[in-house]
């Protein structure tokens, strides 16, 4: 299992950040996005290869 955190509300590296938190979760059967954030920031996360791995 891979658990990759897109958005939450603190940032050690000076990634986006907001009230909530937002995950991505691959497992060897399923992927999926948990998603508990106030916008669509994580939509506009600029990380092409995560979604392209969702696909």
């Amino acid at each position: 299992m891979k658990i990759t955190a897109l958005i939450e509300n603190t940032s050690a590296r000076g990634l986006p950040t907001e009230h909530g938190l937002s995950l991505f979760v691959e497992t060897a059967e399923h992927k999926f996005l948990f998603d508990m954030g106030q916008t669509d920031l994580f939509a506009r996360y600029e990380e092409p290869s995560l979604f392209e791995r969702w696909g």
